[in-house]
Parts: C-alpha cells; sequence; structure tokens
C-alpha cells in the first residue's frame, strides 16, 4: 500500500464482540487511502484472533498489542506506528459514516492543509434512535477559545489532527477520562482548533461494556480529576472564566451523583446534588437537581437511576 493520507486508531480492551462493526465501518469508507491500527490493550478475549482474520482480508489493517495500560497508552503506541498525514480516531464500540473521512479530506485541501486539530459533530444511537450534537464555530479570540472547549468538550472520536501537532502533543496517560479535553486544551496553546460540519461519526450509547456511563463506575470522579488539573493556574486555569469552570464542574458533581444514586448510596448522592447546585446556582438544570435531593431526603431514588 502507498503511504496512507489518513491513519484511524482504535483502542480496545476485551470488546472483540463490538470491534467488529467498527472495523466494517473503516473499510467501507468511500475515500480509501487508509491504514487502520487497532491497538490492543491487554484483552484477553478473542481480539487477537480477530484482528488477523481482518488483516489478512485488508492488509491496510494492523494490530498491536501491549500490556494493559489504559487507552492514552494505547493511542500514544498506536500514533507512534502511524504512517498517515492525519491521524483519525475510533473508539471500539463507535463506528463511522462511509463518507466521513472523504469529508475530513474536503476539507482539508480546502483549507490548504492546515497543521491543525480539526474536529466534527457526532451522532449519539440509542437503541436504533439517534440524536446529533452540531458543531458550534469557535470564537476568533483567542483568549476565547478554552472557555469553549471547557463547554463543547470534544470527544476523540470526532477529532482529525495533523501528524506534525501529535509528533509534539500526545495523550497524558495520567488520566483515564477527559483526556481528550486535557490534549485540546495543550494544543489550543499553539495550533489552530477547526470545525468541520458533519456529523459522520456515530457514538453507541446501548450497550452495558460502556467505559464512559455513571452505572458502570465512578467515571465522573476521574473526570473530576482531569478537570481539577486543567483548571489549575499552572496549566489553562488563568484563560478560563470562573463562570464557566463552576458550569462544568457542576455537571461533573451531578454526575457522580448520579452514579451514587444507581448504587443506593443516598448519603453521597445527597452530597454531590448539594456541590453541583452550590457552586452554579444559576444553572437552570438546578429545579430538576433539586427535586433529586427532596426525593434522597425522603429515602427515595428517583426512578430514572434506580
Amino acid at each position: 500500500m502507498n503511504t496512507p493520507y489518513f491513519s484511524v486508531i482504535i483502542p480496545t480492551y476485551n470488546r472483540a464482540v463490538l470491534l467488529e462493526k467498527a472495523l466494517k465501518s473503516v473499510m467501507k469508507q468511500t475515500f480509501s487511502e487508509w491504514e487502520c491500527i487497532v491497538v490492543d490493550d491487554g484483552s484477553t478475549d478473542k481480539t487477537g484472533v480477530l484482528m488477523q482474520e481482518w488483516i489478512r482480508k485488508d492488509s491496510r489493517f494492523h494490530y498491536i498489542y501491549q500490556e494493559n495500560a489504559e487507552r492514552s497508552a494505547a493511542r500514544n503506541n498506536g500514533i507512534r506506528k502511524s504512517k498517515g498525514e492525519y491521524i483519525c480516531f475510533l473508539d471500539s464500540d463507535d463506528y463511522y459514516l462511509p463518507n466521513r473521512l472523504n469529508n475530513f479530506y474536503e476539507f482539508i485541501i480546502g483549507n490548504k492543509y492546515p497543521i491543525a486539530l480539526i474536529f466534527s459533530g457526532i451522532l449519539f444511537e440509542d437503541n436504533g434512535k439517534f440524536s446529533e450534537r452540531e458543531v458550534q464555530i469557535p470564537p476568533t479570540l483567542k483568549n476565547k477559545i478554552f472557555d469553549y472547549l471547557t463547554l463543547t468538550i470534544i470527544g476523540t472520536p470526532q477529532i482529525c489532527v495533523s501528524s506534525e501537532v501529535l509528533s509534539e502533543f500526545k495523550f497524558d496517560p495520567r488520566f483515564r477520562f477527559s483526556e481528550d479535553l486535557e490534549l485540546c486544551f495543550r494544543v489550543a496553546h499553539k495550533y489552530p482548533i477547526l470545525p468541520q460540519r458533519n456529523n459522520l461519526t456515530v457514538v453507541a450509547l446501548d450497550h452495558e461494556n460502556r467505559t464512559v456511563g455513571y452505572k458502570n463506575f465512578n467515571t465522573s470522579k476521574e473526570q473530576i480529576k482531569t478537570i481539577k488539573y486543567i483548571f489549575s493556574k499552572k496549566n489553562s486555569g488563568k484563560y478560563i472564566t470562573r463562570k464557566i469552570k463552576n458550569r462544568l464542574m457542576s455537571y461533573l458533581f451531578f454526575n457522580e451523583a448520579k452514579y451514587f444514586m444507581f448504587n443506593n448510596r443516598k448519603l453521597l448522592a445527597l452530597k454531590n446534588i448539594i456541590k453541583s447546585i452550590l457552586i452554579d446556582v444559576f444553572n437552570n438544570q438546578n429545579k430538576h437537581r433539586f427535586y433529586c435531593a427532596l426525593r434522597l431526603t425522603m429515602q427515595k431514588i428517583p426512578k430514572e437511576y434506580k
């Protein structure tokens, strides 16, 4: 194969059953100059066997096995092995629609091959129904981009990054969640963040093996750790307004409360709901949060969190 234009990196862990849909979506791309690097983060299922079958079908697929080190390390491993001019990411439980890479290619050509982080909108699939999150245009003022990133939270499957950018900036393996946001902040200090208006990446919400979600484990605790690091003055915190910081922290504290509600730990749930309300008292979601707190004081868990 000639040098690929895109490298698609898929980190995975014990998702052989789900991975095949992601691989099929890459193979069906209308733009053909790609390589797909699957980085197996220490799986104990049949991921390796599955990948050997796919490599036999199409030499554009590649497989890397590593000892379990979490997805940031897996993505960095894929970046080091990649050959593409631009690098895209896909989670092993998500998939691309067929024109995804072609749309990015046309955008890149139209913008004269930018050395930048480009991001698209996204589709969410839940029980066969789709909802979309459109791209909002970032502000042109440099000191406003950090407020924008805080509220937008660009997920890794949405981005397409110049390999030149990723030769300088990698994912920080200290962070298990919100690692994509932390990367975006570091990139934004030096390179453009460009919106590309398509919603051709699908995030599947309707399975129990999702790593992000309050039902599995306390992901918000890990997210709060990352966000506090981003918000510290030695990092990007001095560029973000207090109002915007509080808005995101309020959201994360309420997500942590959901985890405790789902696990019937009412006092910890109540504590985090109160935090979420007090840190952002004018949030239009506070009416719902107050309702949840009221139910908990009556020793009742709201039915949506049972």
